[in-house]
């Protein structure tokens, strides 16, 4: 990445998105505190590909936009791309860039189901093929961050993000096990923009469970009798196995909240 010694600042804007303005407008901040325009090295053969891409989809041509997707992951995952802005932005200095690999992503995921049966059918077999491995260690593998970071929208992906969360929250992570459980949970109380996956077959309601401990367990989100109630009414029949106990998960939720003892790692 490089630099101009103009004044300018970046910003994330979610799904890995990020702006960039020129010192036209650096009256408008403290250019005393930032400085140097910020130019990510971003691509443009991937650039292209996505702008293919996108018109692909525009026709009703998912399946085949999938596929070049699936190549722009290939060749350029580690890559940004410059993304097109309004007339009015490219004026005053804006650039907006994306983080690829998020960016396909996120087009994926809101495709059609025929679409993403073809992202699946593409990445599965060696999606299964990390996950197994990974199952054979008694702890988190290589394998198993490369399966949720490379092929999280594969038919393993729900999977290893559950794996993570589980294995987070036995050794005291519970960020970490949130951020888990927060992949293929609708949860109103994580951040806005993270990518949920949309094809997951885990059991939603012992994930929601795990994560409101977790949540408990941090302490960074209020998790009392209202969320438990909240839960009871979303889940009013679940049971199974949980915090050591069996029984309907929101009664154990209430039973473990009122007497088990959570703390953090190294608090």
């Amino acid at each position: 990445m490089n630099a101009t010694r103009q004044t300018g600042f970046a910003v994330v804007l979610g799904l890995g998105c990020l702006a960039c303005v020129s010192g036209r407008v650096s009256g408008q901040i403290d250019a005393q505190r930032m400085t140097g325009l910020f130019h990510p090295d971003s691509s443009h053969e991937a650039e292209q590909l996505l702008r293919n891409a996108a018109a692909l989809a525009r026709a009703g041509q998912q399946v085949e936009a999938v596929e070049v997707y699936l190549l722009v992951l290939q060749r350029h995952s580690q890559s940004m791309a410059e993304m097109p802005v309004s007339e009015e932005a490219r004026q005053i200095g804006v650039r907006l860039y994306t983080d690829v690999r998020n960016y396909c992503e996120a087009q994926i995921a809101a495709m059609s189901d025929e679409a993403r049966a073809a992202y699946r059918q593409r990445v599965d077999p060696q999606a299964r093929g990390w996950f197994e491995e990974s199952l054979a260690v008694p702890g988190v593998t290589p394998s198993l961050r490369k399966l949720e970071r490379e092929a999280f929208l594969s038919s393993w992906g729900d999977d290893a993000s559950q794996r993570l969360g589980d294995l987070a929250f036995r050794e005291g992570r519970f960020a970490e096990a949130i951020r888990g459980y927060g992949r293929i949970v609708v949860d109103d109380t994580l951040p806005a923009g993270r990518l949920v996956h949309p094809d997951r077959d885990t059991n939603e309601a012992l994930v929601a469970a795990k994560l409101l401990l977790s949540q408990a367990a941090l302490g960074e989100v209020a998790v009392g009798p209202a969320q438990v109630e909240a839960y009871a009414r979303a889940y009013p029949d679940a049971q199974g196995t949980l915090a050591g106990r069996t029984g309907l998960y929101h009664e154990i939720l209430a039973a473990a909240l009122g007497e088990d003892n959570l703390r953090a790692a190294g608090d």
